[in-house]
């Protein structure tokens, strides 16, 4: 075979540039692809800060964080990042967490940004977060974000008063072109009420469920003082001490009736009593009233003063049987009744007592209604130890600082107890509420409350919300469901036995009658003779279907079923009105 090139042409230069157009289209389809990787990864970036903004901005800063991270590292939008970032620590709020985004703002420079600085600046404003709004204010004016200041004046002026900056905030008003002022006309007539009341040298702050001014801020000494007779606000000025108030001025909404807690005070006064008194609101655990005039607040009163409502532990005495009859019917146990009380037995070699001899006591309505001691003793060591002191934790004794028992800066303690040691003596001094143990008023109306519902009741909290300066609400009390225990017949069982305390002739309660609602009510005395013996009262009203529940101490007066069911008689004339 002979191969015939003739006619054939062949080049190593033609070769070699067919072989680098392939190299260039290669490296153009390499470039333009990248140019498309790196329009997508911008717009995607775009997309995520966005995400990251929207997030932030509906609350939800913990979810924003962690979008944050998978973006962070990325080349594109640098700047915006950092801004972002430095957002993300002015909402966290805390005082580290701002100076690091003050730091980051004042070395950047940013003037194009996919951050919406405008959403931010409503954010800030409606959160009360006036400290952030300033920095952030500082940035964009830095960084030319905004054409004019026109646009932050209104901020300017707002954050200025709520640091009590008086002639800050009237400068930035004053400076206002009047399409600006005719725009904010409104919340202009806000800032300018408190730059009056600044001029008096005190601020309104702290309001009842009606709007009625409960304390206010005196600028002159630093601190909030009380308006509402039986209640300090001194947590108040712990709780703004990391935050200063000047720095984050807000207004605060109470569930407190202050009308109702000076009918209460006019109570005490008129009677000479001093102790506690708290009203809780099953609707909702919203607490309608929390007095405190104990003799335990005379030696704070130079320096904070707690509400000893919440604070002061004391012994319960018979207040506790309701934990012990509850145990009893749970346990559907022996039957111990009818019982023959004695007025005392011998336990351990140790006598235990009743005040007085009530002979024959039928059955366990009885044992309530004439606060037996003998019959809850023996009750109470039926049931056991261990399962008694079950039932007390589970009654929020010996939890400390349990969840749904705080509202912002209150804490509300419940009672603690030491667990009996071997022998019948120590368990049946706890079955009735003396020797180690404590509580608190409010845990006596908690415990009243608990029962009252049927096990299951809303979580006990005094604020209602918390608003800017512009009064728009940004914080809501969130309704939180406690269960307890879900055994309705045992807690229906207690419930008529509590009705009978004041419907007997022989009740402990039976001085507390009164013809226009029914009442459920367990009585208790505890302390010493030699001091003056205290009475304490935990119930629950109306009986038919409850709506409110209370618990109350008069230290000194002697037993509960005297002064203290007359007390109780006066308030429920009071509370309704009645003569």
């Amino acid at each position: 075979m002979v191969i015939d090139y003739k006619g054939v042409t062949f080049s190593f230069k033609a070769k070699r540039r067919r072989q680098l157009l392939k190299r260039i289209r290669l490296i153009t389809v390499i470039v333009l692809l990248f140019c498309l990787y790196l329009i997508a990864r911008n717009f995607l970036d775009t997309g995520k800060i966005k995400t990251v903004q929207g997030l932030l901005l509906e609350n939800k800063a913990a979810e924003a964080a962690e979008k944050f991270k998978a973006l962070e590292g990325s080349f594109f939008h640098r700047g915006a990042k950092k801004e972002l970032k430095a957002l993300l620590q002015l909402a966290a709020g805390d005082r580290a967490s701002v100076e690091n985004a003050r730091a980051a703002l004042e070395s950047l420079d940013s003037p194009n940004s996919p951050v919406d600085y405008q959403k931010f600046l409503d954010y800030f404003s409606d959160h009360a977060q006036y400290r952030e709004l300033k920095i952030y204010t500082a940035y964009l004016l830095r960084v030319k974000r905004l054409p004019d200041e026109a646009g932050l004046l209104f901020y300017k002026a707002m954050f200025n008063a709520a640091m009590l900056d008086f002639n800050g905030s009237l400068t930035a008003m004053g400076q206002m072109p009047p399409a600006e002022r005719e725009k904010h006309k409104q919340e202009l007539s806000i800032i300018d009420k408190i730059d009056n009341e600044m001029k008096v040298g005190k601020i309104d702050y702290i309001f009842d469920m009606n709007g009625k001014p409960m304390a206010y801020y005196d600028l002159r000494k630093g601190k909030t003082v009380s308006l509402t007779p039986g209640m300090f606000f001194d947590e108040f000025d712990v709780f703004n001490a990391g935050g200063k108030i000047e720095e984050n001025l807000r207004f605060f909404c109470f569930t407190i009736d202050r009308a109702l807690q000076e009918k209460i005070h006019f109570l005490f006064k008129s009677g000479n009593y001093r102790g506690s008194f708290l009203l809780i609101n099953l609707n909702d655990g919203s607490i309608a009233a929390a007095y405190s005039n104990s003799l335990g607040d005379e030696g704070r009163r130079e320096g904070a003063r707690e509400n000893a409502v919440f604070s002061e532990l004391y012994e319960p005495g018979s207040i506790i049987k309701l934990l012990t009859l509850f145990g009893h019917l749970q346990s559907g146990g022996r039957d111990i009744f009818p019982f023959q009380c004695s007025g005392s037995f011998t336990l351990n070699k140790n006598i235990f007592y009743d005040w007085i001899k009530h002979n024959l006591v039928k059955d366990y309505e009885e044992a309530l209604v004439v606060s037996c001691n003998l019959c809850f003793a023996r009750m109470g060591i039926q049931v056991g130890a261990k399962r008694l002191t079950d039932i007390f934790k589970s009654f929020y004794f010996n939890t400390g600082n349990r969840a749904g028992l705080k509202d912002r800066c209150f804490d509300f303690k419940t009672g603690v107890f030491k667990e009996p040691g071997d022998g019948e003596y120590p368990l049946a001094n706890l079955s009735v509420g003396l020797g180690d143990i404590t509580v608190t008023t409010f845990h006596t109306a908690l415990i009243s409350a608990i029962i009252a519902q049927n096990g299951v009741i809303y979580a006990p909290h005094l604020i209602k919300n918390e608003k800017n300066l512009l009064n728009l609400a940004y914080y809501h009390h969130p309704a939180e469901l406690l269960t307890v225990a879900t055994d309705t017949a045992i807690f229906a069982k207690i419930k008529n036995a509590m009705i009978r305390v004041v419907e007997d002739k022989n009740g402990t309660g039976a001085r507390s009658k009164v013809d226009f609602v029914r009442v459920g009510l367990k009585t208790g005395t505890s302390g010493k003779k030699e001091q003056g013996l205290d009475a304490i009262l935990s119930g629950f009203f109306p009986a038919e279907k409850p709506q409110y529940a209370f618990g109350f101490r008069l230290q000194g007066v002697g037993k509960a079923e005297v002064k203290g069911a007359m007390f109780l008689k006066d308030f429920l004339i009071s509370f309704y009105g009645r003569k």
